[in-house]
């Protein structure tokens, strides 16, 4: 028997009491099906926009559907932030990995810290690293995904426009409490839906 990957479920102690399902999370395979940054470490001088599209055969409605994807960095941020590159990517998993250590999926918003996001990444403890990551976080926030007739609905079994940001809001945090400990204020991200 397949194992279900979206929920886990736990025996109950005696048959008299319901069993617990934890949530696991979910796969959104719609992510997985176009890339979502560039595939390169350099976005090219004045390029605010990727674009992937393909044809496929939909077997329930019987004909060729043209799916495309559109990633767009808004024209003011194209010298600032921009596109998302492949190590913008690897970000991503990294807070994907962070969401499931700090709450299991149960939550939108992450509180993490800096250095423990770049330690996740293997990165080096350095100024490069935490200038990087803001770079990073800074172009998720602006970044728009725009799939058209690209999303999977799987309740309505069609194909749909769907346009979002990744990451909803970002909050950096980089100066010492005024404590005795001197300890960091956490970062935080909130998912989108």
């Amino acid at each position: 028997m397949k194992p279900n990957l979206e929920t886990l479920q736990i025996a109950p102690a005696s048959m008299a009491e319901p069993a617990e399902i934890i949530r696991l999370g979910k796969d959104e395979m719609n992510l997985a099906e176009f890339p979502i940054a560039l595939l390169a470490d350099r976005v090219p001088k004045g390029q605010t926009s990727i674009e992937f599209q393909d044809r496929i055969f939909d077997e329930k409605s019987g004909k060729t559907i043209v799916r495309k994807v559109t990633i767009k960095a808004p024209e003011e941020s194209s010298g600032r932030h921009g596109l998302p590159t492949a190590v913008d990517d690897d970000v991503i998993l990294g807070l994907i990995q962070l969401t499931k250590m700090a709450n299991g999926f149960t939550s939108r918003e992450v509180e993490f810290s800096r250095l423990e996001l770049i330690r996740l990444l293997g990165w080096p403890d350095s100024g490069e690293s935490y200038r990087r990551l803001s770079v990073s976080l800074k172009r998720w926030l602006s970044v728009t995904l725009l799939y058209e007739n690209a999303w999977r609905d799987n309740r309505k079994g069609a194909w749909i426009t769907k346009g979002f940001h990744i990451l909803d809001n970002i909050e950096l945090n980089d100066t010492r409490t005024t404590g005795e400990q001197g300890e960091l204020f956490p970062s935080k991200i909130t998912w989108n839906k």
